[in-house]
Formats: structure tokens, sequence, C-alpha cells
């Protein structure tokens, strides 16, 4: 799809997704994220970004020198609004693409309380690909989360921690048995929601009672204000959180994820 100039004037999506693949492939570089002979477990939720990263990885395999394996895995969180018809048109989608599926279910301990809180779910969703991958010969896990994701992290950093740091691209955990890495993160959600828009991808993603309640909701509200006065201030902040150089989530240490 993506070899050929005239392919990409033909087709829009090619075109874009040529496009969006040069800011991924910048970064790998740079950050060193995928690796020939790679195993790699794609968090997929059924939201534009996640099928958006692993329809960009799979298509990266055609042109780059690195061979690795993917598999997309979603996580079923008890308290979400899980869909059985979703899950079962997200795993018909993902073998439509040639790639194999993988349906993780989470138990949640007794004591706490539903729906959990973002930093609980997003927990409870790690330790849960962590386990599957390093018992089935996986070493990376690949997130779909992207710049305006690491905006939105430092400001959330800044308010209740006083430290402006953000998600880093890559993390190694267990002495590097396993990596989280972020492939997306130089990608503007604007390109990804045009992906999804001119490739037709359907919104399988799960629906978070939680939606529109969150921090994060509160603090994207806040940044689309604050682009009306400088439209640079995204670029802005996360080049401040850069140069503090930390992992912005707390709380999710190695010694706390129960694999």
């Amino acid at each position: 799809m993506l070899k050929g100039m005239a392919s990409k004037e033909r087709d829009p999506v090619a075109r874009l997704a040529y496009f969006i693949l040069k800011k991924v492939n910048k970064l790998v570089r740079d950050e060193m994220l995928i690796a020939d002979g790679d195993r790699i477990v794609v968090a997929v939720s059924g939201g534009k970004d996640s099928l958006a990263l692993l329809r960009l990885l799979q298509w990266r395999q055609r042109a780059q020198p690195e061979h690795y394996d993917l598999l997309a895995a979603h996580v079923v969180v008890p308290g979400a609004v899980a869909d059985e018809g979703r899950q079962q048109d997200l795993a018909a989608l993902v073998a439509s693409w040639g790639l194999p599926f993988r349906l993780l279910s989470v138990e949640v301990a007794p004591a706490e309380s539903l729906p959990l809180p973002c930093y609980r779910c997003t927990q409870y969703r790690r330790a849960a690909l962590g386990r599957f991958s390093l018992a089935n010969g996986y070493n990376k896990v690949a997130f779909g989360h992207h710049f305006d994701d690491l905006v939105e992290t430092a400001l959330l950093n800044l308010f209740h921690s006083g430290q402006l740091t953000t998600l880093l691209p890559k993390r190694d955990y267990f002495d590097g048995a396993l990596t989280l890495i972020r492939p997306l993160a130089s990608v503007p959600e604007s390109e990804l929601r045009r992906l999804a828009r001119l490739a037709a991808f359907p919104d399988l993603g799960y629906d978070c009672p939680l939606a529109g309640e969150t921090q994060r909701a509160q603090v994207r509200e806040l940044l689309r204000i604050m682009q009306r006065v400088n439209p640079a201030v995204k670029q802005n902040i996360l080049r401040a959180a850069e140069a503090c150089g930390e992992e912005a989530i707390k709380g999710v240490k190695d010694a706390e994820l129960p694999f």
C-alpha cells in the first residue's frame, strides 16, 4: 500500500499514513523503540488511537529493515461497559487485517470499588498485558499514546505533583525483559483522527463510565482554551516537560506491577 509515490498520490489513506509514519520512524530510530526480532503486543482498546497504532505498525513492516511480530490484545476490566458484540467485531476486524488477537480478562480485588479510578484501571490493564507478554514470549508492549496525551499528562502531573514531567516513549521493566513503547508519541491526535476517518476505522472502544468526568477531560478543555491565546502552547508544554526527563505516571513502578 505504502510503496511507490504513485500509489500515495492516488490513495489519501496511503498518503496520510506515509507522512505519519515519517514521524513514527524517526521516533523509532531516535529512541530505539523496535529492533529486529521483536515480538510486540499492541494494546488495542478499539478506539481510533489503538487501531491506528496497530495498522501503522503493520504497514511499516513492509518497508522497514526490522522484522517483528505483532499481536493485538484487548483487556476487559470489570466496571467498564463491556459490549461482547464490540469485542467480537474487534476480533473480526483484527483478523481481517491478518493479525492475531487475544482477549484478556482482569480480576479486580474484592476490596476495590467499581468503576475503578483511571490510575487503578491503568495498573490493572498493564499488569494483564505484562503477564500475558512475559508468559508467551513477547518482549514489548505498544500503547497508542499520542502527542496530545503527553501534553495532557504533563499538565496533570504539574497540577497534582508539582513536577512538569510526561510519559516516556520507551520504558524498560525487569532488566529489559519487557519494554513499554509509545510509537505515536510525536503524532498529533488530529492526524490520527483524520486517518481513522479516511480509513473508515469503526469505533469499537469500550464505554468508560467516568468519561467526561475525569481530570484528563478537564485538562483537555483547558488546553483548548489556552490554544486560542497561543496556538503553540502544546509544543511549549511538552518541550518543558521533556527537559525534565522523567516518567510522569507515578505509582507504576516495577515492584507494583503484579505480574
